[in-house]
């Protein structure tokens, strides 16, 4: 009877070390949010790069085609965030891009593409 009682405590706190182990490396993962977004022929451009304690260097982009219109830059440590506007067209097609480092490794972001109303 201790020997099943002794096991099943320590299967229980092998299962805890495995699910908080896993948490805590979801936590410091980067995350990166584009957001693209219209109101009349004005578009909203907005990057939040978040990872706790790293050295974050990004850039946002705002492209129509292979013309670049604007350009923003932004620096910090532990979160960065771009917020911009630019004037634009009705009808055409606009993507916005983002690059930068994080901790000196590459960003990754997947670019967002919308057309203004």
């Amino acid at each position: 009877m201790k020997r099943r009682f002794a096991a099943a405590i320590l299967a229980c706190l092998m299962t805890v070390a495995l699910v908080t182990s896993a948490y805590a490396a979801e936590a410091r993962a980067v995350t990166a949010s584009p957001i693209l977004s219209f109101s009349g022929t004005t578009a909203s451009c907005k990057l939040s790069v978040t990872k706790p304690g790293a050295a974050i260097d990004a850039t946002l982009e705002l492209w129509s085609g292979n013309t670049l219109l604007a350009s923003w830059s932004g620096t910090g440590t532990s979160r960065v965030i771009i917020s911009k506007t630019k004037t634009v067209t009705r009808g055409q097609s606009y993507t916005l891009k983002a690059h930068g480092t994080v901790d000196g490794a590459t960003l990754n972001v997947t670019p967002v593409t919308k057309a203004c109303p």
